[in-house]
């Protein structure tokens, strides 16, 4: 799909990766009886679809929600029903779990973008209030206006209505999205806000204070999103409005010797290889005096994870423009999903600099949505199915906060400003602020330590530098960097590194990593050692399971050899057709974690690919014991019980 400016990639992140658009026209009205079986529907399903569903609201919240929902159906329109789906969905409580109004994912979805309206504005959430950036045609006059009030109700106590609606990962997340829905003719309706008609009264006040309205009629979806796509900023806009249409774009300002990239989305231009992009930008960084480097993702909403590394690996190997006070990269509110991912690589393996606003998506967060369409309805729900481990198991941050915080305030933006450009010009680093491991301590700290079952944390020198580096398979099976950051004296035995709030101490033969207020202790690896995972890898099974059980006992509290790890080193050979091996490694997580129903789930997976019915008909029973709401175990063990 092809998008042309910012907001588009907006309606993107809410209904995320969407494909072509249902054409249906179906009626919305159903009866209470209907109504009650999709809920139904929705509450039993949403196990089998999301990977985690009750990570934030408990299913015994869920059940209550939903009787108590059931109860009031028969006095209910249908869009005050589908404004209470819309908040059950976010009660699950992350950015990639979303209510598909718009049919972008579902060709059979009746709730299509026919059946759902939007006013023909855009708004942006600034410090000092909502205002309006784009409008169509026949509204020009409402751009730059404060929006302060729809329907005779102050803009307040509208977002305090509909901010249930939105799905996020955290409140910047939902902070960019809420315009979208607070312009969605339905949800509006649906909560109180706005008359059946869905003509709605709008209040806007201008930069001295006048107040004057405007009534407004809403245009179905499938013309608000041709009209978002219309959008073109002039030609003086600033730079990170520029280029909309390119998924990554660089610009040398001569001036002052910056380099300016534009990594707009995670996703490779059929007109221009990321690889050859690359190639070219590490050209021009070899041969131009280049003072600082900026990289822009503030608008970039996603995209492809595989598709970024050849980009992280050229920032990090390139010295030039790798250094501490020489490289930023600017995040805010949009960069969410892949962005994210990238924003994590670029945080553990270059000396960036982060300036901006937090970023809408968690370092670790929940992803890659599937589907749930319910019976009567055809509402689409799109429930994540994995969860994305790109920092530290036990990272819980719910953003990556920017070293330089700066916003733009609507006054910036109308008349064209960067502030956050600014800053980065004017910004001078600090000198002298890392100091050296000294020599002796230096040759004590070089070595490879045990990082996790599957991973060596290895400390070495690279010229007059010393660097810390683990590498892993990233998701597609490729050997890349997942940490490549320098070490820096603190005091005798303590060092830090390049990567914020990560520091690690020399205890005897082991080192103590600590990130934020977690630590675990990684052991000096003996000459000739292989990893579990390397047992594994050359076949020698029995070997690895022992070892991965030497290791679990040794050291219990590591997050590095916790259920999710083993299990995914399970599929990893079950996806290279190693189903032996696969089983050995599920068997050994069912003993280590028996309480876990996802482990005999996956343990059964196995045996099903291995032809072994009968075992896997026994652990799918196993998991089903321990979670009722096992789906998948339950139509697996009906589809082998028809056989």
């Amino acid at each position: 799909m092809c998008l042309k400016n910012v907001t588009v990639f907006l309606l993107l992140l809410i209904i995320f990766n969407g494909n072509s658009v249902c054409q249906e026209n179906v009626s919305n009205t159903l009866t209470a009886k209907q109504w009650s079986s999709d809920i139904d529907s929705f509450i039993s399903g949403i196990p089998g679809v999301h990977i985690n569903p009750y990570h934030k609201t408990s299913k015994e919240e869920f059940d209550t929600y939903a009787t108590g929902l059931k109860t009031k159906l028969p006095s209910m329109t249908d869009n005050q029903i589908l404004t209470e789906f819309a908040k059950m969905v976010t009660m699950i409580g992350d950015g990639h779990t979303v209510l598909n109004v718009a049919g972008l994912h579902n060709q059979n979805s009746q709730y299509s973008v026919n059946n759902f309206h939007a006013y023909p504005l855009e708004a942006y959430i600034f410090n000092e209030g909502v205002f309006i950036i784009f409008t169509d045609e026949k509204h020009k006059e409402l751009e730059g206006l404060k929006l302060v009030e729809i329907n005779d109700i102050k803009i307040e106590k509208v977002i305090e209505k509909i901010k249930p609606l939105v799905p996020g990962d955290n409140e910047y997340n939902i902070k960019f999205s809420l315009p979208f829905f607070i312009m969605t003719a339905e949800y509006l309706n649906g909560s109180g806000l706005c008359p059946d008609d869905l003509k709605s009264k709008f209040t806007f006040e201008d930069g001295k204070g006048n107040k004057f309205t405007k009534t407004l009629e809403p245009v179905e979806l499938s013309e608000y999103f041709q009209l978002l796509n219309s959008k073109k900023h002039p030609e003086h806009a600033p730079l990170y409005l520029q280029n909309d249409e390119k998924n990554y774009w660089f610009k040398y300002l001569e001036d002052s010797k910056v380099l300016y990239i534009n990594y707009k989305r995670v996703l490779i231009d059929p007109e221009d290889s990321l690889k050859y992009f690359c190639k070219r930008l590490e050209e021009f960084i070899n041969t131009n005096d280049i003072d600082k480097t900026i990289i822009d993702i503030r608008n970039n909403g996603g995209g492809n994870n595989g598709t970024c590394q050849v980009f992280v690996d050229l920032i990090t190997d390139n010295k030039k423009i790798n250094q501490k006070g020489k490289l930023f990269t600017v995040i805010g509110r949009q960069t969410f999903s892949a962005a994210s991912y990238l924003t994590t690589k670029l945080e553990f393996n270059t000396n960036t600099i982060f300036v901006g606003e937090p970023t809408g998506a968690s370092p670790n967060h929940y992803g890659d949505n599937r589907p749930l369409t319910l019976p009567n309805s055809g509402l689409n729900i799109r429930l994540s199915s994995i969860y994305w481990q790109n920092s530290f198991p036990l990272d819980d941050r719910q953003w990556t906060e920017p070293e330089i915080k700066v916003d733009i305030t609507a006054e910036d933006f109308f008349s064209g400003k960067d502030p956050l450009m600014d800053a980065i010009l004017n910004y001078r680093h600090p000198e002298n602020i890392s100091l050296a491991v000294p020599s002796d301590e230096r040759q004590a700290l070089i070595g490879k330590y045990l990082f996790t079952a599957f991973e060596y944390m290895e400390i070495k020198e690279n010229g007059e530098d010393l660097i810390l580096e683990v590498r892993r398979p990233d998701f597609i099976g490729r050997d890349v960097r997942y940490i490549y950051t320098p070490v820096y004296y603190i005091s005798e035995n303590n060092y830090s590194t390049g990567i914020r709030d990560f520091n690690i101490s020399l205890i005897n033969t082991m080192t103590k990593a600590s990130h934020r207020y977690y630590e675990w202790y990684t052991p000096l690896a003996d000459t000739g050692y292989i990893l579990p995972g390397d047992l594994f890898r050359q076949g020698k099974i029995s070997d690895g399971v022992v070892l991965l059980k030497e290791l679990k006992t040794k050291y219990p509290g590591n997050p590095n050899v916790s259920e999710n790890v083993i299990n995914n080193l399970g599929y990893k050979f079950l996806n290279e057709k190693k189903t032996d091996a696969a089983i050995e490694i599920f068997k050994l997580n069912t003993e280590l974690y028996p309480e876990a129903f996802n482990t005999y789930d996956s343990l059964g997976e196995a045996y099903l690919l291995a032809g072994n019915n009968t075992q896997a008909v026994l652990n799918y029973k196993k998991s089903l014991e321990l979670n009722s709401n096992n789906d998948n175990a339950r139509k697996v063990l009906q589809t082998l019980s028809a056989k």
